[in-house]
């Protein structure tokens, strides 16, 4: 604590913090240095103000008026400088001036100025989870109003603030006259009584709206002056990293402040500078405080559900003899022109060149990206000579594929409607569904959708898909149609829907009351919706999307009901279909560690298909622990792209690419992520609904033994069976590399590590090992039972043998012992003649067609 006797005071009189503190230094007899100005004073000004260093006492307290030089100034000059200030990462204080200006001359503030000192640290969150009442809140703000003369600007800003809000999913945007720099904020986060009296009736903080405002010279709203954003307290050390910027402060003049409900930031361009960094701050705070809510260049997904259609009673047939009653119906709906069977015409490699659009071409081009032994294989070409019974004589059975013809899908709409369908959300184009069917009679349905409008669709908007910093001017400066348009685009929106689409059944009763399930539904040519809701047993719209390829007439209720049965069936990872998806963001990527460190937190919730409205400032604005979510990410990540903004990710359920830039949104989103590493992805599915099929066999055929007419002849029968396919399936069709490519093998490893595989492979061939243990041990009975029985045959025969000298006195001991040897002989020759006829048997079975 200071003796007040030998301070002088030196602060500005231009809000009601320092207002306050100028009156209780006036009480306390402390010589005070009034400084006349508006915010952004420095000690500089003040000085030149009051220049006579001398008739400063030893002790000088200067008040929210930084200015390093001036303060080695006044230390020169044998004064002991004390700076009171909140405002950048320097100060390290959460506290208000007000309070650390008490502290230091020993004085107790009364209620009335812990309101002041609370009011301008925390503002109207503060006051709130002080108890302090609504009315006594506004007298506060209209007190400061009072004190800055601004009453008329700040009535003027919430008239502009009701007409001109640009609202994003978690931030309101504004471009104001620069005249309305210093009052907008207050304008725009001043809340309703009613919500503001809840908030404190309980103690808790009021919610208000993050807000970036950008401010032009008041003739010319090209020309931005100032930048200011107020919001969450979590947002400061982010915003730390702007500060620390040489080139945002050679041309600019920065700020920032705030408690521990609360952050605002400012900026004001120098006098004089030519060209001030204005673009790099907005698109740096976009990456740092944009989070969910910033525009996508590019979104694309496919959501996968992989179909184990068999039967119970089909488990048991031999497992390299195929299953066709689904093929039948796809072929049939092929030649009766409902679906087609798309094969892959390839453009020959130096033909690609010349034709470098279409979907013949990127297909051709990820044709050609696989090892030539496989392409045939991964694709079904028709130049390769393969047919649905290729697998039967030799030749490997490609991945085959149908589609739903564009004519019907190309008016689909898939729309969000929120947990009560209510509340339109993101619409999303479906732009392919297909069916692919592997070598074993396996399925997997693929619905590829896209955004209605991409970023380069929208007139007015063209700085979204530019690498410049400048790329947030739309968001800003385009008509409220064209920004409208823009707001489809936001991360948010997609993550949302990514989260809602893949669902395929209601699974538990949180979904609903958490609003972690949307109402949803689509739309063909804006006439008659397919509703999923949350009392729907499937989601209607994956069980209508199905039945287009396997079902004779979907639209019957006994089809619908096969239809459901088979989907809930399904032996699924989750309730949810698999996705991969890919978000090209606008802007360009980050460049410093703490942009880096928000870039890893959206990938995040792409990669584990989550939103931004599931995480909590507790958990540093993640969904679950930050350093379990890091770590888990980490390991799910190829980062050979990392420092240059590309993250690419593969999890148990989804694979997500985020990207940034022209290359990205332009290239890999829309061509490698589609063609070339989907086309792994289904390779990979397919390998584990393979592996998972094998164990519900092993698991059935285990459950035969006991009964089966077979089995009781040979136990062996069907585990031969299934270790026979077992072994063709991983001879013929199991790859560990696919592509020559390095990035490509990087890929599928990760892809083929998040499914476990391996863990499904080892648990399928144990399981194998343990079913051959046990039914040798049942074959080893069997034949002990069998030698048994056989022995006592014989010694009884032998008994008998030897009895007959003693009933035909005629015949000799010696013909008794040779016709019990004979007999005994004869015995085991029968045992032995059906062994080998059972063996024979289950052979000529196991090799059965």
């Amino acid at each position: 604590m200071l003796r007040r006797q030998r301070v002088s005071l030196l602060c500005p009189r231009n809000d009601l913090e320092s207002d306050t503190i100028i009156r209780i230094a006036e009480r306390l007899s402390i010589d005070t240095r009034e400084v006349v100005g508006e915010w952004g004073l420095t000690l500089d000004e003040a000085l030149r103000q009051h220049p006579n260093l001398e008739t400063l006492r030893d002790q000088v307290i200067v008040v929210e008026l930084p200015g390093t030089v001036a303060q080695a100034m006044l230390e020169a000059a044998g004064k002991q400088v004390h700076v009171i200030d909140h405002h950048g990462p320097e100060t390290n204080q959460t506290r208000s001036s007000l309070e650390q200006f008490a502290e230091l001359v020993g004085y107790e503030l009364t209620t009335a100025e812990y309101e002041v000192a609370i009011a301008d640290r925390d503002f109207f969150p503060g006051l709130s989870r002080a108890g302090v009442t609504f009315e006594r809140a506004m007298a506060l703000r209209q007190m400061e109003s009072a004190i800055r003369s601004d009453a008329a600007l700040v009535e003027e800003a919430r008239v502009f603030v009701r007409d001109n809000a640009r609202k994003l999913e978690h931030l309101t945007l504004y471009l104001a006259p620069l005249r309305l720099a210093n009052v907008l904020l207050e304008a725009a986060q001043t809340p309703s009584k009613d919500d503001y009296t809840k908030a404190a009736d309980q103690r808790l903080p009021v919610k208000l709206p993050e807000v970036l405002a950008v401010f032009h010279d008041d003739a010319d709203r090209n020309s931005i002056r100032a930048v200011r954003f107020s919001g969450r307290a979590a947002s400061r050390l982010a915003l730390e990293s702007p500060l620390s910027d040489p080139e945002l402060r050679n041309g600019l003049e920065l700020w920032l402040g705030g408690g521990r409900h609360g952050c605002f930031f400012g900026a004001n361009v120098r006098k004089g500078y030519p060209n001030p960094p204005i673009d790099r701050l907005v698109s740096r705070l976009f990456a740092l405080i944009g989070a969910t809510s910033r525009p996508l260049r590019h979104y694309g997904c496919t959501f996968f559900l992989p179909l184990d259609l068999h039967e119970e009673s089909e488990l048991a047939d031999n497992p390299n003899v195929r299953a066709d009653r689904f093929r039948k119906i796809l072929e049939r709906k092929v030649r009766a022109g409902e679906i087609i069977r798309h094969r892959l015409d390839p453009v020959r490699a130096g033909e690609l060149i010349g034709e470098s659009t279409g979907e013949r071409y990127l297909e051709s081009q990820a044709h050609l990206y696989f090892l030539p032994l496989l392409r045939d294989v991964l694709f079904d070409v028709k130049s390769s000579g393969c047919s649905d019974a290729a697998d039967r004589s030799g030749i490997a059975c490609p991945i085959q594929r149908w589609r739903l013809h564009q004519d019907f899908i190309e008016n689909l709409r898939w729309r969000l409607f929120g947990p009560r369908g209510d509340k339109p959300g993101p619409e999303a184009i479906i732009r392919d569904v297909s069916l692919y069917r592997y070598f074993n009679d396996l399925y997997l349905l693929a619905i590829r959708v896209e955004p209605v409008e991409q970023a380069h669709m929208i007139e007015g908007a063209e700085g979204l898909i530019s690498d410049h910093e400048g790329w947030w001017h739309p968001l800003f400066q385009s008509s409220p149609q064209v920004f409208n348009r823009i707001k489809q685009l936001q991360l948010e929106h997609w993550l949302r829907f990514t989260k809602h689409a893949r669902i395929v059944y209601p699974n538990f009763i949180e979904q609903l009351g958490e609003g972690k399930f949307d109402a949803q539904g689509v739309v063909r040519n804006g006439e008659g919706t397919t509703w999923f809701q949350s009392k729907d047993n499937v989601s209607p719209i994956v069980r209508d999307l199905l039945g287009r390829f396997l079902s004779d007439d979907p639209e019957r209720p006994e089809q619908i009901k096969v239809l459901e049965r088979l989907l809930r069936h399904q032996n699924l990872s989750e309730e949810r279909m698999l996705v991969n998806v890919a978000y090209g963001l606008a802007g360009p990527p980050p460049t410093e560690q703490a942009e880096q460190e928000e870039a890893d937190r959206l990938f995040s919730l792409a990669l584990y298909v989550d939103r931004g409205a599931d995480t909590c400032d507790a958990l540093g604005g993640y969904v679950y622990d930050p350093a379990y979510t890091k770590t888990l990410t980490r390991n799910h990540s190829l980062d050979r792209w990392h420092t240059l903004g590309t993250q690419l990710g593969y999890g148990p359920y989804s694979n997500a690419y985020l990207g940034f830039g022209s290359f990205f949104c332009g290239v890999i989103a829309p061509e490698h992520v589609p063609y070339h590493y989907e086309r792994m992805l289904i390779l990979a599915i397919f390998y584990q609904l393979t592996l998972r099929n094998y164990n519900r066999r092993i698991a059935y055929s285990t459950r035969l033994l006991p009964g089966d007419a077979w089995m009781q002849r040979d136990p062996g029968l069907h585990f031969r069976r299934l270790r026979r396919g077992f072994i063709e399936f991983t001879n013929r069709y199991w790859f560990l590399e696919v592509t020559p490519a390095i990035q490509g093998k990087e890929v599928f490893m990760r892809q083929t590590a998040a499914l476990e595989l391996k863990r499904e492979y080892d648990e399928a061939k144990e399981e194998m090992e343990r079913a051959d243990e046990y039914v040798q041990t049942l074959k080893d009975y069997q034949m002990n039972h069998r030698m048994s029985v056989a022995g006592w045959i014989a010694l009884i025969i032998a008994g008998f043998g030897m009895a007959l000298p003693l009933l035909e006195y005629e015949q000799s001991w010696q013909r008794g012992w040779w016709t019990a040897m004979v007999s005994a002989l004869g015995v085991l020759v029968y045992v032995l003649y059906r062994r080998l006829r059972t063996v024979g048997e289950s052979r000529s079975v196991d090799g059965g067609k």
